[in-house]
């Protein structure tokens, strides 16, 4: 249903950001506005948005902050590290702030950094299940 700029819907299209040429003969589709905004019974126009905040993806919520997720949840966590010289294995937390070594030869199975803990070269690791 095309409507006149000039019929007194000039407020609706000009709050929509439609620009209109000098003579105001310029008509729109209301149709095709409504594709691209949403309007409210009250006569509010917002963008839509262009992401689902309810859905996110998962790459999103791990890149959220971990009280900013839906369902907050931490970024640490335990695993299980194999000693490359002994095969004895050790649980350490992921963000260990001091060196870990290991119980039967002494080797440094991963050492502190700002964040997470880096593993030495050869150590294979499991992460724990709560």
């Amino acid at each position: 249903m095309p409507v006149s700029a000039h019929t007194g819907n000039i407020t609706l299209a000009s709050s929509l950001g439609i620009l209109f040429e000098r003579d105001m003969t310029t008509s729109i589709d209301v149709l095709e506005l409504c594709k691209y905004y949403d309007v409210f019974i009250f006569g509010i126009i917002q963008p839509m948005l262009a992401k689902d905040l309810l859905h996110p993806t998962s790459e999103e919520e791990k890149r959220s902050h971990k009280k900013k997720r839906l369902v907050q949840s931490p970024n640490s966590y335990f695993m299980d590290v194999k000693c490359p010289g002994c095969y004895k294995i050790t649980t350490v937390f992921s963000h260990a702030q001091t060196v870990v070594l290991c119980v039967g030869c002494s080797t440094v199975l991963c050492q502190p950094t700002g964040g997470k803990a880096r593993l030495t070269e050869g150590c294979s690791f499991r992460r724990k299940q709560h």
